[in-house]
């Protein structure tokens, strides 16, 4: 992820490419606190605890997974061609694996990154998850990007205090999702 930067194109499916268009923290320095799912084919997903995964086709927290519980797993000989970029559902369906997850680990390691994608998922680690946390409701926080995914979409810009590291963004949509709801 620390060579990751914005505009370059990532996986985030078993046949879909987006762009990263901003980051809600980059930081490459520091221990932070993660959970590794291992799986069943011995793969591991590594993830922050407040990351959202898609456990059994739900948006859930890493640190909610469960053993037993599957994850959505790309298949370990699919390849991304600009064949399989426009290939149907059922041909990309059959490139993704459920992959039963048979520990979960707290772990410690160094950085911190939370990159966003056009479309809102990435693959981590050959495993596809959202680009969204439990750090701000996902809804508050589609709101609260929106604008900069568009201002990225039509050119190519995004804003570069986003890219540097640090959690303003985050706090700040944190804020205004707790004013906002506090209306309602």
């Amino acid at each position: 992820m620390a060579d990751v930067a914005v505009g370059t194109v990532v996986r985030t499916g078993p046949a879909s490419t987006s762009a990263v268009y901003t980051w809600s923290h980059r930081l490459p320095a520091g221990r932070h606190p993660f959970v590794r799912l291992t799986t069943a084919d011995g793969r591991a997903l590594t993830a922050s605890p407040g990351h959202l995964v898609y456990a059994n086709g739900v948006l859930t927290a890493a640190a909610d997974v469960a053993v037993g519980d599957t994850l959505p797993a790309i298949a370990a000989n699919a390849s991304l061609t600009s064949r399989s970029l426009s290939s149907s559902a059922a041909a990309a369906a059959a490139v993704t694996t459920p992959a039963h997850v048979v520990a979960v680990d707290r772990v410690v390691a160094d950085g911190l990154f939370h990159p966003h994608t056009l479309d809102g998922d990435l693959v981590v680690d050959g495993f596809v998850v959202s680009t969204w946390t439990t750090a701000v409701p996902v809804a508050a926080a589609r709101a609260a990007l929106a604008p900069a995914a568009a201002v990225y979409r039509w050119t190519g810009w995004s804003a570069s205090v986003l890219h540097g590291g640090g959690r303003g963004w985050v706090d700040a949509a944190r804020t205004l999702a707790v004013a906002a709801l506090s209306v309602f």
